[in-house]
């Protein structure tokens, strides 16, 4: 036996149906299509995490009677905690 039979084999698998070319174009438009779903989401989340914390700061300083003025301090010393968290 030689080992050029087996050579006709693989071809078989290296040969591209149209079918399959336009399964994978569609499962590719797909999956950019998640993504940007999934970008737009996480950005979202951002959005509302950013309000909800500065409406519990906003909260916390009312009842203690504190100035509600103060409260650019607060944001830039969170985002400023938040990075430093992150990073390392």
């Amino acid at each position: 036996m030689s080992n050029y039979e087996y050579e006709d084999d693989d071809d078989d698998f290296t040969t591209e149906s149209p079918q399959s070319n336009d399964l994978v174009k569609q499962l590719r438009k797909a999956a950019k299509q998640k993504d940007k779903e999934l970008q737009e989401l996480r950005s979202q989340f951002e959005n509302l995490s950013k309000g909800q914390r500065e409406r519990a700061i906003k909260d916390v300083l009312a009842t203690r009677g504190v100035n509600s003025k103060i409260l650019h301090l607060f944001r830039r010393t969170l985002t400023q905690l938040k990075s430093h968290c992150l990073n390392g």
